[in-house]
């Protein structure tokens, strides 16, 4: 193996590495919180659009709910896909080398899919599931040609479009449009793109059925989940998702940074200036990604930038020169990491510097970890058990119900701070039975006894008086940048009849 190949495996075997270390440290309460309830228990939203937790709840019961085994099987999954995917594309390109070299090649490249980590949220989610369904769908459609419309291409691109769904249902259709455009050009036979829609619909089918036990109401499901996701913001319609924004110079940009470096030379190591399909499939496939986004598009395609590397690859004319694009984006990839292990999103200290140990088997800061141990401690001491259905009141601090190991019901996060907040809650605990409402510990801020939300419970027939006070814990709030401390009080529901309860379904 030649010195430049060496030092690109070397390179992202490093990268490998570090990233696998930060996982075990840092714990982020809004989205990672979200993450976690919905893959704990994702049978507890009746009605959702985002699949996500269905597909990681298998490891999180093989993980025991350990976070930082969760992350160390959603890292080994992305770089699995990314490798898969630059190995297809290797494979177009001539001359062709020796099989190790190019496995080893691929899993150098592969490192690159940890731009989607640039907020530093390694937990399983939506974004990492589409994402390695994008991957795969494109390794599959690219081995979709000719001679090989049996072979495993059509079955991996049906995987992949599955997967996607799973992950993002806007991605996804938007995939199907412009795979089946690539496979028209492509020439690929009839029987490859018939194989493909039919793994991935027997796998739905097959899911639908896991899920609800009917098809129609797996359907009824993703309509419901619709609803509500309109019902907290009228972000999501198609002139918002067609719009048109400058991405802004700032670290949630640093992946479009490795992918112009690597698209640049890739341009200047191609002798023959051509730019194929499967180049332009590469290239949408970031705008795949992002599509179905409320948040500056540019941000998402930014989290893809793994597909411009792979394109860079595409449009290099010999094998000898992928190294240095390896390289290259290997290390500026690196560079974007430890930064944002420096100041990750929404947690007040370095990743470098958090070494108190929690129940969720990750490093914090000391005050992290004493707030959630002061509150797990007390939800134990009062009898508190693992399942018992738990309202987040704050609107914040949806990883505090994972951490002392209740679930979520309705909503994996009872969102505060949009316009619609206080109607997007009322829909979704409309969705959970008056025994889930009745059985639930609540959350709320010690300053604020009712919570955000007072009409949540008086909605419902209840008051703070229904609930006694089991313990209080402080921690800073950094949703909005830093707020300062704030004090939370966990509280158990005093025994009452269930025809107290109101504005909630039966059963």
């Amino acid at each position: 193996m030649k010195w430049s190949r060496l030092a690109a495996v070397c390179a992202s075997a490093s990268l490998v590495a570090f990233v696998l270390w930060l996982c075990g440290r840092g714990f982020e309460f809004t989205d990672e919180g979200f993450y976690l309830n919905s893959i704990a228990y994702p049978w507890a939203q009746e009605r959702a659009h985002l699949l996500f937790g269905f597909a990681f709840h298998p490891v999180y019961l093989l993980a025991a709910g350990d976070v930082a085994t969760l992350r160390y099987v959603n890292v080994a999954m992305l770089w699995l896909c990314a490798s898969v995917a630059f190995f297809a594309v290797l494979n177009e390109l001539p001359p062709k080398t020796h099989l190790l070299h190019r496995l080893a090649l691929s899993a150098a490249l592969g490192v690159t899919s940890f731009n989607l980590f640039l907020l530093w949220l390694p937990t399983p989610s939506y974004n990492a599931l589409a994402l390695s369904g994008l991957l795969l769908a494109t390794a599959g459609a690219v081995i979709c040609r000719g001679s090989h419309s049996f072979s495993a291409g059509p079955v991996m691109l049906g995987i992949g479009g599955y997967i996607t769904f799973l992950g993002k249902i806007s991605s996804a259709a938007l995939l199907a449009l412009v795979v089946l455009v690539y496979l028209y050009r492509r020439k690929a036979p009839w029987p490859a793109v018939a194989i493909a829609i039919g793994v991935s619909t027997l796998l739905l089918l097959a899911t639908a059925m896991m899920i609800d036990g009917s098809l129609l109401a797996f359907v009824d499901r993703l309509r419901g989940g619709l609803t509500l996701l309109h019902a907290l913001s009228d972000d999501h319609n198609l002139l918002r998702l067609l719009r048109l924004q400058f991405p802004q110079m700032d670290i949630l940009s640093g992946g479009l940074l490795v992918g112009m470096t690597a698209l640049v030379l890739g341009a200047a190591l191609n002798s023959r200036r051509t730019f194929s399909s499967t180049t332009a499939l590469l290239l949408s496939m970031p705008a795949v990604y992002a599509f179905g986004t409320a948040n500056n598009p540019w941000y998402a395609v930014s989290m893809a930038a793994v597909f411009f590397v792979a394109a860079a690859v595409s449009i290099s004319d010999s094998f000898e020169r992928i190294p240095a694009i390896a390289i290259s984006s290997t290390l500026i990839t690196a560079v974007l990491i430890g930064a944002v292990a420096s100041n990750p999103y929404r947690q007040e200290s370095s990743l470098f510097s958090q070494a108190s140990p929690t129940n969720l088997g990750v490093l914090t800061s000391p005050e992290v970890a004493g707030y959630l141990n002061t509150l797990e401690q007390g939800a134990t001491n009062a009898g508190f058990t693992k399942g018992t259905p738990t309202l987040d009141l704050t609107g914040e601090f949806p990883g505090t119900v994972y951490a002392i190991g209740g679930s979520s019901p309705g909503s994996g996060w009872l969102v505060y701070g949009y316009p619609n907040s206080e109607s997007y809650i009322d829909a979704a605990l409309m969705t959970a039975k008056c025994s889930e409402i009745g059985q639930a510990w609540i959350l709320v801020k010690s300053s604020a006894p009712d919570g955000v939300y007072p009409s949540v419970l008086n909605k419902r027939g209840l008051s703070v008086a229904d609930y006694d006070a089991v313990a209080s814990a402080e921690t800073k709030n950094l949703r909005w940048g830093d707020e300062g401390f704030v004090v939370h009080t966990l509280m158990r529901p005093k025994p009452r009849p269930d025809e107290k309860l109101t504005d909630c379904e039966r059963g």
